[in-house]
Order: C-alpha cells, then structure tokens, then sequence
C-alpha cells in the first residue's frame, strides 16, 4: 500500500505552530514540534536550583553577616561607651593627682619652714644655755670668790679677836685685876670662844669645798 502523506496545514493561531501528522500504511504517525522557548523555559527550570544555589548561598552568608555587624555595633557601642567613661575617670584621677601633687608640695614646703624654724629655735635655746651656763658659772665664781673673802675676813676677824682677848687678859694681870669673874664678865673668854669657832667654822667650810672642787 502505497504511503499517503497529507501536509497539514500551518494554521496561525496565538502564536503558536500546528504539529505536523504524518500518514503510513501501517498507521499514523504523529510528529509534534515544540517551539524553542518552550525548550529555553525548560532548561531554565531544570538550571533554575543550580543558578539560585550559590546566590541563596550568598543571601544567607550576607544575612549572617549582617547579623554581626549589628552585633559588632552594638559591641562597639557599648565599648565607646565604657572607654568614654574609662577616659572621664582617668580625666577625674589626673585632677585628682595634680591636687594631690599641689598639697604635697605645699605640705613639703611647710615641712621645711618647720624646719627652718626648728633650726632657729635650736640655735637660740643652744646660745640662751650658753649665756645662762655663762652667768650661773660667773655666778659661782663670785659666790666662791666672795666665799673664800669673807672666810679670810672672818679668819682675819678671828685672828684679831683673839689678839684683843690676849691683850685685854694681859692688860688686866698687868693692872692686877684679881679674879677670873671679873675678867670673865669683861668677855675675854667670850672673845676667845667666838675667835675659835670663827677661825674653826670657817676652816670647816674650805675642807668641805675644796673635797666638792676635787668631786
């Protein structure tokens, strides 16, 4: 049997192409053409996954990312903040200091006019006990000068009263005075005893200081 081919015919509706139909003897078999954006749509959706994959990949690594730096800002302010406050405490301890320095220099300053002072005062009290070392030694000399005086008066005073006592007695043997009464009540003897206990108090008394002289 011979092949009956019949042409379709290309009918133009929406567009679109008419598939063409071929005829045998054993049967009919039917040829469909598809045109090429329907072969373009196609492969975009079977490449579609593989061209959104890595920019799904990226998206997601720009949303971490951008999760950081939130978290990066919000670090970072908190670190602006505690170095704000670091720099007013540190603003705080370098006033602090310069006071601390100024009272120190003035509390050294009034140390060393204490010390001046003390100094003064020192040499004053050193040159008042020299002065009063100065007049008590003078002093002493004086009272032992005066001392060693009147014991040689008084010595001299002795002396002389025994001499007065020796003549008065003699004077009254040579007027044949005759009793010791009367010659007693004249105070011959009186003179004699004052002499003696004149002449030795006062020996008494440079024994006494010669001993503290040599101590």
């Amino acid at each position: 049997m011979d092949i009956v081919k019949q042409q379709p015919v290309n009918e133009q509706t929406s567009g679109t192409t008419l598939p063409t139909v071929e005829s045998t003897g054993n049967g009919i078999e039917a040829k469909r053409s598809y045109p090429a954006i329907f072969h373009a749509a196609a492969v975009s959706t079977f490449m579609l996954p593989f061209a959104l994959l890595p920019y799904l990949l990226v998206r997601r690594q720009a949303v971490v990312l951008r999760k950081r730096i939130v978290l990066l800002e919000k670090d970072m302010g908190v670190l602006r903040n505690d170095l704000e406050r670091t720099i007013a405490h540190q603003a705080t301890i370098k006033s602090d200091l310069g006071r601390l320095k100024t009272a120190t220099i003035e509390s050294s300053k009034g140390w060393q006019d204490l010390r001046k002072q003390y100094n003064r005062h020192e040499a004053d009290r050193h040159t008042t006990d020299e002065v009063v070392h100065s007049v008590l030694r003078k002093a002493q000399d004086e009272t032992r000068h005066y001392s060693r005086t009147q014991g040689t008066v008084l010595r001299a005073l002795g002396t002389s009263l025994g001499d007065i006592a020796a003549f008065m007695e003699e004077v009254e043997l040579d007027l044949g005075l005759a009793n010791g009464k009367q010659r007693d009540r004249r105070g011959i003897e009186r003179l004699r005893t004052l002499a003696l206990r004149m002449q030795t108090q006062e020996n008494d008394k440079v024994a006494v200081e010669g001993s503290e002289e040599t101590k």
